[in-house]
């Protein structure tokens, strides 16, 4: 779910496997208990460690982030003043992110100008970002992936963009020492207004998108995938002669080679119990941990301003946050598709106390 200023509002998930409008957030009050406990026992652990105030709240651990612990920029490195990127990518090492999910999206503006002397300069002033952004993103333990993605990018006329952000990583790849990791796709087509009446055509057209960007990625890492967590209750579609729920085939799609992901939007403020975050997520963690499947699963979290509020961490704290996560990291454990955990998006979480 995208939240940033750039894309709008959107769909969030509810209890029952809806879909509410995004809308302002109150504090979440939901499992408060819960977390007040799990929170304790963090905090009592954390209290035996050398060096460690029992006081301060408990960011996952280096062992945790083995795995995944990414964040979403949602401003390019070609838009952002360079003190500000050095800002944000300064706390989001120090606060146990390893890696950085940046947009690229206003490449693709810039490629779309006719050929003249000024995009050749506004090109190589692009490239000129991104490569500073990743290498002090490098220097600090962290990797970059390019992202990139509207609704609308499953529809024919409109194809040309997810493309062109492969190409642009691809072609950037190949020319700069630095690199991005992975190639991410955030294209949510159950907004799309079209959905609800085609819902079985517009999925389709996505499994066949995603199924065209793993044959073309020329960029070196993998292609991941932001995706809901209701895709395995969608209704059968059948693609290259599979049928089955929309995260079947995109799970199918992305196993065609190795190092491809999908980053599930299971945005809730508690991990355990009905409706919780591991609820549901169980049956897409348990779908891609079978023999089989290379693809990993990447569980989301969302710190925005946005309604219900039992989807957010917004006006809660990062010790609230991270006890969670703790609950999340702790029942994956096990799972061999599992690679970590996402944050829904760097400046609101800077925002919790």
């Amino acid at each position: 779910m995208k939240t940033s200023p750039r894309r709008g509002q959107k769909a969030v998930g509810s209890l029952d496997g809806g879909r509410v409008p995004a809308r302002d957030a109150r504090r979440p009050t939901h499992a408060a208990l819960l977390s007040a406990i799990c929170l304790a026992v963090l905090v009592l652990f954390t209290a035996a460690a050398p060096g460690v105030h029992a006081r301060t709240p408990t960011r996952p651990t280096r062992s945790d982030s083995v795995k995944e612990f990414g964040v979403w920029f949602w401003q390019s490195p070609y838009v952002m003043t360079w003190r500000y990127s050095q800002r944000l990518l300064d706390q989001a090492k120090a606060n146990g992110f390893n890696a950085i999910y940046i947009t690229v999206d206003d490449y693709l503006a810039i490629a779309a100008e006719p050929d003249s002397p000024q995009k050749v300069l506004q090109l190589q002033a692009y490239n000129a970002a991104v490569e500073k952004f990743i290498t002090y993103a490098n220097q600090g333990g962290i990797a970059v992936d390019a992202e990139g993605g509207s609704p609308d990018w499953v529809e024919a006329a409109n194809r040309s963009k997810p493309y062109g952000i492969l190409t642009f990583a691809s072609q950037f790849n190949a020319t700069h020492a630095v690199k991005f990791r992975n190639v991410q796709f955030d294209v949510e087509p159950y907004t799309l207004p079209t959905y609800k009446t085609d819902e079985v055509a517009i999925l389709t057209e996505y499994i066949d998108m995603v199924n065209q960007l793993v044959s073309q990625n020329m960029s070196g890492g993998g292609i991941e995938m932001v995706i809901p967590f209701f895709y395995g209750k969608t209704p059968n579609i059948t693609y290259n002669g599979q049928t089955g729920s929309a995260f079947t085939l995109l799970l199918s799609t992305l196993d065609q080679k190795a190092g491809n992901a999908m980053l599930m939007m299971a945005y809730r403020n508690y991990a355990s119990g009905r409706g919780g975050t591991l609820d549901i997520s169980n049956a897409g963690m348990d779908q891609a941990s079978q023999p089989g499947h290379s693809t990993t699963l990447i569980i989301a979290q969302e710190t925005s301003n946005v309604h219900p509020s039992y989807v957010t961490f917004y006006g809660t704290s990062r010790a609230d946050l991270f006890s969670q996560i703790a609950i999340i990291n702790s029942a994956y454990a096990s799972s061999s598709a599992f690679n970590g955990i996402a944050i829904e998006y760097i400046k609101p979480f800077g925002l919790l106390h």
